[in-house]
């Protein structure tokens, strides 16, 4: 099955990029981009990017009025609000997406770029049928100010099969009843093994 989308702009539509790899967390510690499944989901799909820079502020309240958000630009688009209260921070992409029929999107936040104070919520949107757009939601974690710049990733969309998912019941099996899968996973362990072991030996090689 071929997976295709096609993204229909509405008005004030935010602008739309391929997924990075980079992510500030790992210039921080390089040994992470060293992690093929970390960089590999960081890049699986496209991200949708701040038009505006902004400030949002919860004062731990339960109302809409609890969430007040300060662009930088009077002007700028009124992209984030608060719409569901409860802490809740809700930003408009713009887009309308549709996919392939039994495709749809995973929508969340940029994977493995946490943010303080905030935190994106999950969901798997049938964009295969629903004729409507969606909304990418944070929650606050507790009261105070979060910042979000011009041109930084918000949502993160990723195209997720929903009926064989559903479908699915999970085969589960001890590691002996695949031999040949087990020795695998045994000269995998060996080869891991000596590595770190030359790694912490400081081996110039092995480091590399």
């Amino acid at each position: 099955m071929t997976f295709e989308l096609t993204c229909h702009r509405l008005a004030q539509a935010v602008p739309l990029a391929p997924a990075r790899r980079e992510r500030d967390i790992f210039d921080r510690n390089p040994h992470a981009y060293r992690c093929l499944p970390l960089s590999t989901a960081n890049a699986a799909g496209w991200e949708l990017l701040c038009p505006a820079g902004f400030t949002a502020t919860w004062d731990g309240g339960t109302g809409k009025d609890a969430i007040q958000v300060v662009y930088d630009d009077a002007a700028a688009p009124q992209f984030a609000k608060s719409h569901f209260a409860f802490g809740i921070l809700t930003l408009e992409t713009g887009w309308l997406f549709k996919t392939t029929e039994g495709f749809g999107l995973w929508v969340m936040g940029s994977p493995n770029d946490p943010k303080d104070g905030i935190s994106p919520l999950t969901g798997l949107v049938e964009t295969d049928w629903l004729p409507y757009p969606f909304t990418l939601n944070w929650q606050f974690t507790r009261p105070g100010s979060i910042r979000f710049e011009k041109g930084e990733p918000f949502c993160f969309i990723s195209p997720g099969l929903i009926q064989p998912v559903a479908a699915c019941q999970p085969l589960e099996l001890d590691i002996g009843d695949a031999p040949d899968l087990q020795a695998d996973l045994e000269a995998w362990t060996r080869e891991r093994d000596g590595l770190m072991q030359r790694m912490r030996a400081g081996e110039p090689d092995a480091l590399k």
